[in-house]
């Protein structure tokens, strides 16, 4: 038998497979050539039961660049993935790397081969020449990666390059001549024809290659399997199968379980020796920009992703690494070939949030790969990512930890999992991270208030809360006073309930907890916007336990609870508080001698146009120096601000921005006039900075928000004051240090600060009343959320319930919220458990 080859062009002049029943649609980045012997072609009929046989008449490009796909039609393979810009040598050295098996490293055989790929590249070469151009053009690829290679089982078949391959090639139009004398008539009369190996039935050839590339395989051929890692990453350089893609191959396969002949399916004898990382890695496209019509699902009221969509498919991602794991490397998802058994998501480790806007009209990678693996239980970590308008490179959007458990079909016993194969540092420091996640699991249920007392420190928390509360004028312990800025616990309370319907069920027929996440998270999220009055950010999620599974029928009662806020790098900015109050009232003692001196001795008109020693006294002027230098200094709130994950108003960069600009450029010049503004700048901060010290150390004090707001306000109308006031002494003809151009351009910026702080204050602490008296106060500072709910499942006829879910939900929100405190003993001990949670967030 000898090789022929034919390159058909289709009508739109591109090369691609028509669209139809017997051609699916290529898979981008595809070089599908396929090789038929001339013999057997004349006298035997194509069959048109396989695409990749019925068209094996014809050479088929599939319009990708990065991947080259050489297929025979009894079944042999040549795969391989090239650099960006490659040339002709680049794919040489690729083809280069072809294994063959046996273990036959003669120059017989590698010529063999070569003989194949160069037969391969000049036909290449010659499908590269864009329409309209002459002569050949090397294609460009992208990307470079490992490629599988599938041999047959016996390759010493194979014949000797021809004569015609030996001769030294000198140009493109002689390798071109020789492709077509490869396959003439007098080339087959030589006695010399290519001939190609014998081919025997192998399943496990399409096994190794996900679902999409089902329609691109030959029909099954028996070939020795080789490279099984290399098919695997040659699998993953496929485009990945979307979100629904994998629900339907995961409801196959759990289907598919139930059939008693699956049952009794035996595992390969190679899983007992446990299997690497990458056979269950994978990853997953949620597509929200190349499939428009589910979009609307995943948007939320800003146009951006629905967290709680995405929750539901992190669920579905977990369970199909847990079963890719367990799954023999031969055999596709959708068949098992696994012990029996069902996973489930048995908990929440942690989700983190990385502060990102998930935009809604971009795809999203779910990467995920299995990170620890026990007897009966498994660890999936799973990474999200998403390529934004303005990056060429998908930033991380959350990092996620399932704990999955494997059961018995019945679900009365546990059921082993294949083990997980250390290959390599990473791997081990993977796996004993996960070691560490399952003892501090089983540390925090052992050491939970429901099993033991709190400890002597907590005890100490309550107690002191709980002398807050107390009201000092009675001698009575049950005369409770709620202090400002803070709210009790119990009215912190928000409830839902939901009726379970079939349409929510996983695939064991019960209520899929994925849709139980979504919910609580928009119930926690619902609780924590009434609280903060606001739109919180969703920041972690950890400790989501599902103890029992909720059946269809049942009436799902969502009972959500604010149990703690906690001040964000507390001390750090108790420390960079202390410091600026500290330096502003020693700046203040030093200027106020010569202020109150000019005020007294010289009276309104010197302490505005004589300057006197004010730049030129030893402490005065010292204080004037450092002041201007200050400014630099106070750009560390905003940095603070950045730190708590607080957003930067635009009040707040402005003012900060403007006044270092302010007194750097005009402090040479200002004169006197400089002496009121400093003077009442240094005592506002004096009295700001101390009152956020006294605020965080004791929650007790009485919020002063709108006061400082109110003497910034006045500070900026003195100020005017007194710029017009030096303006009239210019205009009368009155000697004045500082310029009339100066003053006016000190008075249009004193303008500008009253106008945005009169319109901060109106906007912040008027006109809300009835936000006030739904919570009892609006504000308190540097504050993030704690919510937990708790899912409890009724039976309507019955009238039983029970505890079937709980969920940790840490927000953090735009504004300022009030601080909860626990009343009774019983949401005493509900704050510590919330308060425990979030140290260990935080941490």
């Amino acid at each position: 038998m000898c090789l022929r080859h034919r390159w058909k062009k289709m009508a739109d002049g591109d090369g691609r497979m028509p669209q139809s029943d017997m051609h699916p649609a290529p898979i981008a980045g595809l070089l599908v050539l396929e090789m038929q012997p001339m013999e057997e072609a004349a006298e035997q009929p194509v069959s048109t039961e396989s695409p990749v046989v019925a068209a094996s008449a014809q050479w088929t490009f599939h319009e990708t660049r990065d991947l080259i796909r050489l297929v025979s039609e009894n079944g042999e393979i040549w795969d391989s993935r090239l650099p960006e810009h490659s040339n002709i040598a680049d794919i040489q050295r690729a083809w280069g790397r072809i294994a063959y098996q046996n273990g036959k490293s003669t120059l017989e055989n590698k010529n063999r081969w070569k003989y194949l790929r160069n037969y391969f590249l000049r036909l290449v070469r010659r499908m590269g020449g864009a329409k309209g151009e002459k002569g050949p053009r090397t294609p460009k690829w992208e990307h470079w990666d490992d490629f599988a290679f599938m041999v047959p089982a016996d390759i010493s078949n194979l014949p000797h390059e021809p004569t015609s391959m030996k001769r030294k090639r000198t140009s493109a139009s002689d390798e071109d001549e020789e492709i077509s004398n490869s396959g003439s008539d007098a080339h087959r009369q030589t006695g010399d024809p290519m001939m190609m190996p014998p081919a025997l039935p192998m399943p496990e050839m399409i096994a190794t290659m996900p679902p999409q590339m089902h329609h691109a395989m030959p029909p099954p051929q028996m070939f020795l399997r080789m490279g099984l890692a290399s098919i695997r990453r040659f699998s993953s350089a496929l485009p990945p199968m979307a979100i629904g893609q994998v629900r339907e191959t995961l409801q196959r396969h759990v289907s598919a379980l139930q059939n008693p002949a699956a049952l009794t399916a035996k595992v390969p004898a190679y899983s007992a020796l446990g299997h690497s990382v990458d056979v269950g890695r994978d990853k997953v496209i949620i597509p929200l920009k190349s499939k428009p019509e589910i979009r609307l699902y995943y948007t939320n009221y800003k146009l951006f992703a629905r967290l709680g969509m995405i929750l539901e498919d992190l669920d579905t991602f977990a369970v199909w690494i847990a079963y890719k794991h367990n799954q023999a490397m031969s055999v596709p998802m959708g068949t098992p070939a696994h012990e029996p058994m069902c996973i489930v998501t048995a908990c929440v480790d942690k989700i983190d949030f990385h502060d990102q806007d998930i935009q809604s009209d971009q795809d999203i990678e779910m990467h995920g790969h299995v990170s620890w693996v026990g007897r009966s239980s498994i660890e999936v970590t799973m990474t999200l990512k998403q390529k934004p308008y303005d990056f060429h490179e998908p930033i991380s959007l959350l990092t996620a930890k399932f704990v999955m458990v494997s059961r018995s079909p019945s679900f009365q016993q546990s059921v082993a999992n294949v083990p997980l194969a250390l290959e390599s540092a990473a791997d081990r420091e993977m796996f004993q991270a996960g070691l560490e996640a399952v003892q501090r699991r089983k540390h925090f249920e052992r050491n939970s208030l429901l099993a033991k007392p709190p400890s002597e420190q907590e005890r100490f928390i309550l107690h002191d809360i709980f002398l807050k509360t107390i009201d000092q004028k009675h001698s009575s312990l049950r005369q409770r006073v709620l202090p400002e800025g803070h709210v009790w616990l119990e009215d912190c309370k928000l409830k839902n309930s939901i009726i379970c319907f079939p349409v929510k069920r996983n695939l064991y027929g019960k209520i899929f907890g994925g849709y139980l996440m979504r919910q609580a998270f928009e119930a926690a999220w619902a609780n924590a916007a009434i609280f903060s009055n606001g739109r919180p950010r969703l920041r972690s999620l950890d400790d989501v336990m599902f103890r029992k599974s909720v059946e269809v029928g049942r009436l799902l009662l969502l009972s959500s609870q604010n149990y703690l806020n906690e001040e964000l790098l507390r001390m750090g900015n108790v420390l960079w508080n202390a410091i600026n109050a500290a330096g502003s009232a020693l700046l203040l003692l030093c200027l106020l001698p010569e202020f109150l001196s000019s005020l007294l001795f010289s009276g309104l008109y010197g302490s505005i146009c004589d300057s006197g020693t004010l730049y030129s006294g030893r402490w005065s002027g010292w204080a004037m120096h450092i002041f201007v230098l200050s400014k630099v200094w106070e750009l560390g709130d905003t940095v603070w601000l950045v730190l708590r994950r607080r957003p930067v108003p635009f009040l707040h960069a402005f003012h900060h921005t403007v006044v270092l600009l302010q007194v750097w450029i005009s402090y040479r010049s200002t004169g006197a006039v400089a002496r009121w503004g400093v003077v009442m700048n240094l005592a506002l901060h004096t009295l700001m900075y101390s009152y956020f010290v006294a605020q965080s150390l004791s929650p007790t004090v009485r919020r002063m928000a709108p006061f400082i707001t109110a003497a910034q306000i006045t500070q900026f109308g003195t100020g005017c004051t007194i710029l017009l006031r030096a303006l009239q002494y210019s205009w009368r003809g009155v000697k004045c240090d500082t310029g009339t151009q100066e003053l006016y351009f000190h008075l249009f910026l004193h303008v500008a600060f009253l106008y945005l702080f009169v319109g901060f204050f109106k906007k912040n602490y008027t006109g809300r009343r009835d936000l006030c008296s739904l919570r009892r106060v609006c504000y308190s500072i540097d504050r993030s959320i704690q919510i937990s709910v708790n899912a409890e499942v009724l039976d309507v006829e019955s009238g039983e319930s029970e505890t079937t879910n709980t969920f940790q939900f840490t927000f953090t929100a735009d504004n300022d919220v009030p601080t909860v405190l626990p009343k009774s003993y019983a949401d005493g001990m509900l704050y510590l458990e919330a308060k425990r949670h979030f140290e260990l967030n935080k941490w």
